[in-house]
């Protein structure tokens, strides 16, 4: 099975808050930037109605933020 590169905003929330936080709050910190994220889609259509935009968080992120978590519970 091939290594994951990407994870949504819900998945984070699970592996990384353990479902402490909300999913808002976790949109928000990827758009002030707290966490690094990819955002994919258009905000309209082409019928002019607006979609909904798909955010991907790294693999990277998620894995740097479990060993900090591991670190602390030594």
């Amino acid at each position: 099975m091939a290594e994951r590169k990407w994870y949504t905003p819900e998945e984070v929330r699970e592996i990384v808050y353990d479902g402490l936080i909300s999913i808002g709050t976790v949109r928000n910190m990827c758009l002030r930037g707290d966490i690094p994220c990819e955002r994919l889609g258009s905000a309209i259509d082409g019928e002019g109605k607006p979609t909904r935009r798909r955010m991907l968080i790294p693999a990277s992120f998620v894995k740097e933020m479990q060993r900090k978590a591991e670190g602390n519970s030594l």
